[in-house]
């Protein structure tokens, strides 16, 4: 399977994120709550001398996440601008416009972005969003490695042994495993748990909330019933990607140019380079501006994820725009191990 470069390692964060949160009795106005609250508190709030509102946004605290995420940014930068000056021989100018089009220097940049937005909140519901989205997208700049192997095979012994059910409907003891953002439409304001937990026992559908509109992850649709879920999929209805409209190579035999793999996920990926025929006949200098980079994924997954994300596309979420594809060819040029 292929798919564009985009911020697919932001939305993962932002709906893994989103789930974090554990349960408390009180919270209206200001979202999440429990110990992904407590990260929030700790990371960027102080209590207000004045005592009206409870909590600030704290000037020494956002600095020095501030100052901790140029240190990191400058990190990603440097190494990656050092393996591509050693592996693959590319000037400092070169090495550089690579290293600030990593995902990862991406993310942080965007990071910085948003920690002047939270500097200028004057709301604190406001603040709080902005603030819990800087911690999920920080979450989904750090890499994930292969689980030990001492781990592995207890969890394939429980994956083969355990009778796995679903329950046939929530309970109130349940209502704490349910969003910590999902809002009362009649008041605007966030639900408690015991709300939830009360609103389970009645019988309602909770699928019917919604998340608030500011929400960084998701956007309201008019009518899910009537959306084309692969227009949508594929002609920018997510938020993150509105109003752009993706391009495949062909769906059988593509060829591409290896560019490097990523090796510390959780699963092997490639970023390659697809030439038409047309820009392939050009020089090599040219073949730089109308080449499309793209990543490319291997196993399961490549059925699973077009139809998952698609799905998710047409609900309002984020989501990465994929396609299988059958048959491709990589070349590897001069690369060697």
């Amino acid at each position: 399977m292929i798919a564009p470069r985009a911020a697919s390692i932001l939305i993962v964060a932002l709906l893994v994120g989103a789930s974090l949160a554990s349960p408390a009795r009180a919270g209206t106005s200001i979202p999440y709550r429990g110990s992904f609250r407590q990260e929030i508190d700790a990371a960027f709030f102080d209590a207000d001398a004045s005592g009206r509102s409870g909590l600030r946004v704290s000037p020494s605290k956002l600095e020095a996440y501030r100052a901790h995420i140029r240190r990191k940014l400058r990190f990603v930068t440097e190494h990656v601008i050092h393996s591509e000056r050693i592996d693959r021989k590319s000037s400092r100018k070169k090495a550089k416009a690579t290293a600030e089009e990593t995902d990862s220097a991406v993310a942080l940049e965007h990071i910085l972005d948003l920690l002047d937005r939270l500097e200028s909140s004057t709301k604190l519901a406001e603040a709080y969003g902005v603030a819990a989205e800087i911690l999920m997208v920080e979450y989904a700049t750090r890499s994930f490695s292969e689980p030990l192997s001492s781990l592995k095979v207890p969890i394939h012994f429980k994956n083969i042994l355990f009778e796995w059910t679903l329950p046939r409907r929530s309970t109130g003891r349940q209502a704490d495993r349910e969003a910590s953002n999902l809002v009362n439409p009649d008041t605007g304001e966030f639900l408690t748990p015991d709300e939830l937990a009360e609103m389970i026992r009645s019988e309602a559908d909770l699928s019917r909330l919604e998340p608030p509109t500011s929400s960084p992850f998701w956007r309201a649709k008019d009518d899910i019933s009537k959306v084309d879920i692969r227009a949508n999929y594929l002609r920018g209805g997510a938020p993150v990607h509105h109003g752009l409209t993706a391009v495949f190579p062909p769906y059988e035999g593509a060829r591409f140019d290896y560019r490097r793999a990523h090796k510390t996920q959780s699963k092997p990926k490639l970023d390659v380079f697809y030439l038409d025929e047309k820009c392939r006949r050009k020089g090599k200098s040219k073949q730089r501006k109308c080449r499309r980079k793209y990543k490319l994924k291997f196993g399961m997954e490549t059925n699973a994820d077009p139809v998952a994300n698609a799905l998710l596309g047409a609900l309002g979420f984020n989501a990465d725009i994929s396609m299988h594809l059958r048959n491709v060819r990589i070349y590897l040029g001069d690369t060697s191990y």
